[in-house]
């Protein structure tokens, strides 16, 4: 076969002279219908030899057929989403992770991710895309930045990843020449890389492409839409009864019969109703057929598959609103590890997009104080470090800057007070006098230590 190019591909790229010849192209589709992932690359590299994985990503059909059609999918998406939307971004340097040293108040990125990103976006809404963007297509997401004559940032807009076109730069040592953008008229742009801001959870071994669940779930979403296809359409056309009941039918009028018969006409409204066979002379006999194995198999396939997709987004079923099956401490655990395992990386992957726009040591992130799940490790420090205080393993000031609060720094708050008499010990000489632990005027310190200091 002919060597074969992918349509983003296409006229664009062609094989160097130093390149052995093209293999023959090999099409593998996992799903058997190209719904989640397309890999038709055999043979096809750019410039920098590595395989166009994300150009195959239908991504209109990838939103359709499992966003648009899968409840797991559509709830791990929007739990993962919502939240970039409703947390809002500071700015700032120094510090922890959980609180800046130092904070801008005034930065264009401040004004356009907290309150308006482009005229027709608030900030909230266009997060909530990028976040989804992001989730959803492996081509990654590309925002353009629009600057004022004074280079001042004055807005940006996500730009539909299936539009836009990454051609790499194969004479100079950057890795993009430029981007490609056709708009919905059909008009092509091309875009400086310095004013697209290109977002992606990169792909371990290809640089321009990124990876998305959807990648991990596309076989368990794909099987989750077909069970329920499949059942819509086997309750349309069923005309099983909930029960069967056979007689003797000699001599019963051909009317009768065909009216009896009539009884397992398909559709829903006729399901679950009594019907009348015949069975030969003198017989009556009784069939249930109100449970199959067919509805026990897609139970099992259903509950399996909601398992797997809400795996791969790293989304816990009590996060999406369904917390019956688990107490209290779980669900608070499910919580927590949803924010430190999925949410956490995803805001921070977001917010790195930015920082080129700031100066050097300044940060962007989301403000997540505020968030109660995070509480969750905090309490479990404090109560281990109240127990280690009332232990005398460590001082009350200690205890105070693990609960986050100030020192006292007093000789009091610096001592070692040991279970069960609470004899302190204080930290150095000045404060065994002020415990009153000082030796006495004229005792011999070598004789005898009144006081063993801690530090």
């Amino acid at each position: 076969m002919p060597r074969q190019f992918l349509p983003a591909l296409r006229g664009l790229l062609g094989t160097r002279a130093e390149d052995p010849p093209a293999p023959s192209v090999e099409t593998k589709d996992l799903l058997a219908g190209g719904v989640y992932t397309s890999m038709a690359y055999a043979g096809v590299t750019n410039v920098w030899g590595t395989p166009g994985r994300a150009d195959g990503w239908d991504l209109e059909r990838v939103v359709i057929e499992g966003y648009e059609r899968s409840i797991w999918t559509f709830k791990s998406v929007e739990a993962i989403s919502k939240h970039p939307s409703t947390l809002p971004v500071q700015i700032g340097r120094g510090g922890d992770e959980q609180k800046f040293a130092e904070t801008l108040e005034d930065h264009p990125l401040l004004r356009l991710l907290n309150v308006q990103a482009n005229p027709l976006e608030t900030g909230d809404v266009f997060m909530k895309r990028l976040s989804a963007q992001l989730l959803l297509s492996k081509k990654g997401v590309f925002i353009e930045k629009t600057y004022s004559r004074g280079g001042v940032l004055t807005r940006l807009d996500l730009l539909p990843p299936d539009r836009v076109e990454i051609i790499p730069d194969g004479e100079n040592a950057d890795y993009i020449k430029h981007f490609q953008f056709t708009n919905y008229r059909g008009q092509v742009r091309k875009l400086k890389p310095k004013d697209v801001i290109w977002l992606r959870d990169r792909h371990p071994t290809d640089p321009f492409s990124g990876v998305t669940p959807l990648e991990a779930a596309g076989l368990s979403i794909d099987l989750d839409v077909k069970a329920r296809t499949y059942n819509i359409s086997f309750i349309d056309n069923d005309g099983r009864p909930g029960g069967i009941v056979g007689i003797d039918l000699d001599g019963v009028d051909a009317t009768e019969v065909d009216r009896i018969q009539k009884r397992l006409a398909p559709g829903a409204h006729n399901a679950g109703q009594l019907t009348l066979v015949g069975t030969g002379p003198g017989g009556v006999t009784y069939v249930d057929t109100s449970a199959r194995p067919r509805e026990m198999a897609y139970e099992t396939l259903s509950s399996t598959t909601k398992n797997e997709i809400l795996s791969a987004f790293g989304v816990y079923e009590s996060v999406i609103g369904n917390a019956s099956e688990r107490t209290f401490n779980n669900a608070d655990r499910d919580e927590w590890n949803f924010w430190s395992h999925t949410e956490i990386p995803h805001l921070n992957l977001i917010a790195s997009a930015f920082d080129a726009e700031l100066g050097e040591g300044w940060k962007l992130r989301f403000e997540t104080n505020g968030v109660q799940a995070l509480e969750f490790s905090r309490r479990e420090a404090r109560k281990e470090a109240r127990e280690e205080w009332e232990a005398g393993l460590i001082t009350l000031d200690e205890y105070r800057i693990i609960a986050g609060k100030p020192a006292f720094n007093v000789p009091q708050t610096r001592a070692l007070w040991i279970s069960p008499q609470k004899a302190p010990i204080p930290a150095n000489e000045q404060d065994a006098a002020a415990l009153g632990l000082a030796p006495e005027p004229g005792h011999c310190r070598t004789r005898a230590r009144p006081a063993t200091f801690s530090r």
